[in-house]
């Protein structure tokens, strides 16, 4: 299930690549894609005129919080189509809530990538 969603993701910045854009963007936002929107991150697009590449950004274990939209808006502004996928669905400020959301995700049903 994650290689799909990575793939979708993936296919996403990669056609917001090709199709370019005539105008700059200060800053990103919020969206959700999917089916049905089940999935969510933080896109911005490149401040350059016509295509740009695309690059997908992994949050830290916090989730994806201000900082990560900030990296992913400075990649923007230096010629890329940045998308940060949101892992959790929420942010973590306490170290303890971070582990939780990380070893949750780890280890849920379906996930290849975890420690067993």
């Amino acid at each position: 299930m994650w290689v799909k969603i990575l793939v979708l993701i993936a296919a996403m910045v990669l056609a917001a690549a090709v199709m370019g854009s005539a105008e700059a963007k200060d800053a990103g936002h919020s969206i959700r894609f999917g089916p049905d929107g089940q999935y969510g991150g933080y896109f911005s697009r490149s401040s350059s005129a016509g295509a740009s590449p695309g690059i997908v950004v992994i949050h830290e274990w916090w989730g994806l919080n201000q900082h990560i939209k900030d990296e992913t808006d400075k990649l923007a502004k230096v010629g890329y189509n940045a998308l940060a996928i949101d892992l959790f669905g929420k942010v973590a400020t306490d170290p303890k809530d971070a582990m939780q959301m990380i070893n949750h995700w780890l280890f849920s049903p379906g996930f290849k990538g975890g420690g067993n």
